[in-house]
């Protein structure tokens, strides 16, 4: 058996224009595959279409599966080569949110991402890596500690 599952509610931002060069995960049981997205909402639908998914069955950005429980994300690009220009100091609200979304396919063993690193470069050249520690997302399987899945 295998099935999907997506994850969002990380919010993207920087005070100048970035671009992701590297998104890398940390895997306490590994997928069978994952994709990073980021799903860019302008200030409108940040604040009036739609609020954060953390945690839905089926792929983003589609979410076509007959067992698929979210609405279909708009404007979705790959995460890597993507530009990250929402200022952190902004409210979404006036300009818009970035999202970074994780889609992991799984079988039985199910799926342990423990953190991801996303790194950025600016204009000037200069790296940036962001360390998400606080964000662990399982998908339940028999190689995924019991806890995690009650």
């Amino acid at each position: 058996m295998r099935w999907t599952a997506s994850f969002g509610a990380r919010h993207l931002c920087a005070e100048r224009p970035v671009t992701v060069t590297a998104v890398e995960p940390d895997w306490d049981a590994a997928p069978i595959s994952a994709s990073f997205l980021i799903d860019t909402l302008d200030a409108h639908e940040a604040e009036q279409e739609r609020s954060d998914f953390y945690s839905a069955l089926g792929a983003a950005p589609d979410f076509s599966e007959r067992y698929a429980t979210e609405e279909p994300l708009v404007s979705t690009t790959r995460a890597v080569g993507a530009t990250v220009d929402h200022p952190c100091s902004a409210s979404p609200s006036a300009v818009g949110r970035q999202e970074l979304v994780v889609v992991l396919r799984v079988d039985e063993g199910g799926a342990d991402l423990r953190r991801i690193d996303v790194t950025y470069e600016d204009e000037a050249g200069d790296r940036y890596v962001e360390h998400v520690r606080r964000w662990r997302m399982a998908v339940c399987g028999t190689h995924v500690p019991p806890h995690l899945c009650r």
